[in-house]
């Protein structure tokens, strides 16, 4: 009896011994998949953070693209309007904001029509006398000269009146946005072109030398 009790001590033990590894063991397991589990979301942040990094790189790098590409320059060099010239005529010159135009049939019957209107006494059949049109434009405002003469239908009393002051250059002017007007008319004898015609228009036109 004494000999079996001793026997169920030892199985005893030994079970005790086993159950206590076998705590150890399953604690350990726990430990370790409680340190897996938790170093697991680490890990993969770190993951998303080196895949972030990237992305940011790729952004700036789009934006820097994107900040060259718009300093590229876009039709700075057109010029609009520039050369273009009153009343139609070709330019023979130019000095001191006046330029020396060459006057088309157009300009020439305007200002002979004008001239018609405001003749005293009046005179309807008359013309510009070849070589002594003079055409210019002085910032904007035109400037018209001429000596007129009868037509082969002009009447006496148009010829006799071409004779006296009709047979004198007279100036005309065109201000801007406006239709032309009676400047002034030469002096007899001629000494050159009226005072109202600007000095630098003048000049280009030879001081009206022409007769």
């Amino acid at each position: 009896m004494i000999r079996q009790s001793h026997l169920s001590r030892r199985s005893v033990g030994t079970v005790a011994a086993v159950f206590t590894v076998g705590v150890t063991l399953l604690t350990g397991c726990s430990s370790n998949g409680s340190s897996d589990a938790g170093s697991s979301p680490s890990a993969a942040t770190a993951s998303e953070g080196g895949a972030a990094t990237p992305g940011s790189a790729s952004a700036s790098t789009s934006a820097s693209g994107t900040s060259s590409a718009s300093g590229t320059k876009s039709g700075g060099g057109t010029k609009s309007g520039g050369g273009t010239q009153s009343g139609g005529g070709a330019a023979n010159g130019s000095t001191g904001g006046c330029r020396s135009l060459t006057a088309s049939a157009p300009d020439k019957d305007e200002v002979t029509s004008l001239y018609k209107v405001m003749s005293n006494p009046h005179r309807e059949h008359i013309r510009p006398k070849a070589g002594t049109f003079y055409y210019g434009e002085c910032r904007g405002v035109e400037y018209a000269a001429a000596v007129f003469e009868p037509t082969a239908d002009a009447t006496e009393a148009e010829r006799v009146a071409s004779q006296d002051e009709g047979s004198l250059r007279q100036y005309l002017v065109r201000p801007l946005d406006s239709d032309w007007k009676f400047l002034a008319s030469d002096t007899n004898p001629d000494s050159g072109c009226a005072k109202k015609i600007p000095a630098a228009l003048a000049a280009l036109w030879g001081n009206c030398s022409k007769v």
